[in-house]
């Protein structure tokens, strides 16, 4: 495996890191929120948890084509882009069984192709 593909690796690991952590800090902000906050369009806070999870979504699926480009893997390609989230539904957040927060099913979907 050349340096490049190491690098890029290291980066989606890295990613899927920082994608997690903003997803727990959506959580934590989603459960916070009432109601009217939620749909307040001047809500800082929230829009900001949701754009900042967004970009590592985004990060992920685009390295991992990239990735799996690297490593002569066009199908695999080809499925990470066909299965990419649309930009309005990248932060939809759902409980997970055991109740215990949030958790973004994009991400979770993301990891899989792992």
């Amino acid at each position: 495996m050349g340096q490049e593909t190491q690098l890029l690796s290291k980066s989606v690991g890295e990613s899927l890191g920082k994608a997690r952590t903003a997803e727990q800090k959506l959580s934590q902000v989603m459960e916070r929120q009432t109601s009217e906050s939620v749909e307040d369009p001047e809500n800082d806070e929230l829009h900001e948890a949701e754009e900042t999870l967004a970009y590592w979504i985004d990060k992920i699926y685009r390295d991992l084509a990239i990735l799996a480009e690297l490593l002569g893997l066009p199908l695999l390609a080809s499925r990470i882009v066909a299965e990419s989230p649309p930009a309005n539904n990248v932060t939809a957040m759902e409980p997970t069984r055991w109740d215990v927060g949030l958790r973004s099913a994009t991400l979770g979907k993301g990891a899989r192709l792992l």
